[in-house]
């Protein structure tokens, strides 16, 4: 539960007992690249989650157990609304339905094959009789099921439409070598004795390899694969009766009943037309030529243009302070202050604190950095009193709780992708930068608009994994600093998340840094 989570972060394994440190709690939280706690409680703090974990029982009893455990928690907090949900609520429910829709999609699997048995015989005749044998399997797991009281299941439903395909299977051979042999002979009785002695052995034949293959699931080590496998022998036992014993039977005592009648319930709707109207409607006429800009050699390339943008932008020294609002998914809001110190001689050296709100007030972070791969950080919280190194990459992490990566305030951030430049417009360059095999970057891809006059950084869109988008960062309102441009306005919209952060500078300054600013004493002061 969200407790057990508050716990975690103490010693003593208690609760935080003021407002102040319950906020630090769950700021230190928040700055996971997933926060956890989302999974508790949301965003305004009016729900909250406890999640069980349970043994896999049968449907039945699982609903009975949850139904328990709600009344006990609606006891227990009687001004709340008390909801279950997770895999144990839902999976069984949802396997019920989807056993449902698959043993009434039965009825709509069974009406496809007789549309396509219809363009095969173009007899109605013959499709009503192919379809009588067929109903054997069903009707046989069905009884089984029901004297063995076995629950349905998606992995057991799913064998009614198995079975019909192959049961149709040896129906169609039959049949479709009954239709030649009443083509060759005029004889008025069927030839069901004939016929049975040819398709007797081959019918018989691949229904055993069918068997074999599906006896595989008897050894299995889990029960419902040797259910499954037990099921789809059975099926198919009772498909070769029904091909094997009731269609014969039934040829000899309708003999009249499949003789083809002109003029009648023969179906010619399969002529050459109609075939070349089909022909043409799968045909698919869709070839283009794709075409790319080709930039002339006098446009830099992106490595220069990253290269002058850090120039152009770096100082040895920098002080800001900046103003922060974050806005949740649900619309709420939220505010911060805080201040950056920033000094590069060799070692990049950061010194964060939070002004504002007063929970979060005197909140310190302190990054110390000697080059890719080795960076040293530390957290204070006011309420403990103490600082804690933070171990590990935190590059993935959100900076204090906001939209913005570690990984996007680094400089070194594009020297782990193979950037190129895809576009250019009103002297505005589009980088496409891609992510290098052994890059540890949260991000597959980025995409750059940079002004190559001043070298501003315009916008940045950020994209996972999976090639979708997950942020836009947009920045505005320049203003200049001797002979720096600084951004006033940055606002970063999570897509994804629908939660966005607008960041606006307040305060300036490039004044000298002394390294006493960035030591373990400077972190801890309030």
């Amino acid at each position: 539960a969200l407790t057990d989570f508050l716990k975690s972060t103490n010693t003593d394994r208690r609760i935080a007992s003021t407002q102040q440190a319950l906020s630090e709690t769950y700021f230190v939280f928040a700055m996971a690249a997933e926060n956890p706690l989302e999974s508790f409680i949301t965003t305004d703090g009016s729900h909250t989650r406890v999640s069980l974990r349970l043994d896999d029982i049968p449907a039945l009893e699982m609903a009975s157990m949850i139904s328990e455990f709600k009344e006990q928690a609606q006891k227990e907090f009687p001004d709340f609304k008390v909801e279950a949900g997770g895999m144990a609520a839902t999976v069984h429910p949802i396997n019920e339905n989807l056993s449902h829709e698959l043993i009434y999609g039965f009825g709509t699997a069974l009406a496809w094959i007789l549309v396509m048995l219809l363009a095969v015989f173009r007899s109605i005749r013959w499709v009503v009789f192919s379809a009588i044998p067929n109903l054997v399997p069903p009707a046989l797991l069905l009884g089984t099921l029901a004297a063995t009281g076995t629950p349905i299941k998606p992995s057991i439903a799913i064998i009614f439409a198995i079975s019909l395909g192959l049961a149709f299977n040896n129906t169609v051979y039959v049949l479709l070598k009954l239709k030649k042999m009443l083509k060759a002979g005029d004889s008025e009785q069927l030839p069901v004795l004939e016929l049975m002695r040819e398709e007797l052995g081959p019918c018989f034949v691949s229904s055993c390899a069918v068997m074999a293959g599906f006896s595989v699931f008897l050894f299995s080590q889990f029960a419902m694969n040797q259910i499954f496998g037990s099921f789809m022998i059975l099926s198919v036992v009772a498909g070769l009766l029904g091909d094997l014993v009731l269609l014969p039977t039934l040829l000899y005592i309708f003999p009249n009943f499949l003789r083809e009648q002109r003029n009648s319930e023969i179906l010619d709707f399969m002529t050459p037309n109609t075939q070349k109207y089909i022909a043409g409607f799968i045909i698919f006429i869709a070839l283009g030529l794709i075409s790319q800009k080709t930039f002339a050699s006098t446009t830099p390339t992106a490595q220069d243009i990253l290269t002058q943008m850090g120039k152009s932008n770096m100082t040895p020294y920098e002080q800001v302070e900046i103003k922060m609002k974050i806005q949740e998914s649900d619309g709420s809001t939220k505010e911060r202050t805080l201040s950056i110190k920033k000094k590069s001689d060799g070692e990049n050296k950061a010194m964060v604190k939070l002004l504002s709100p007063s929970d979060l007030k005197g909140v310190s972070l302190l990054t110390i950095s000697k080059g890719s791969g080795n960076e040293n950080q530390w957290l204070y919280l006011p309420s403990e009193k103490k600082s804690r190194r933070i171990v590990g990459s935190n590059k993935k992490g959100r900076f204090l709780d906001s939209e913005l990566n570690f990984e996007d305030l680094s400089p070194s951030t594009y020297h782990h992708f193979n950037n190129k430049v895809i576009g250019s417009k009103d002297d505005v360059a589009i980088i496409e930068s891609t992510a290098k095999p052994d890059s540890e970057s949260s991000y597959s891809k980025i995409k750059t608009w940079i002004n190559t006059t001043d070298y501003k950084l315009m916008k940045s869109e950020y994209y996972g994994d999976d090639g979708k988008l997950l942020k836009v960062m947009t920045f505005g309102a320049y203003k200049k600093y001797k002979n720096l441009w600084r951004a006033g306005n940055i606002s970063v919209k999570n897509v994804k998340k629908n939660r966005s952060t607008v960041l606006e500078m307040k305060k300036f300054s490039v004044k000298k840094l002394d390294d006493g600013e960035f030591s373990m004493s400077a972190l801890e002061e309030g």
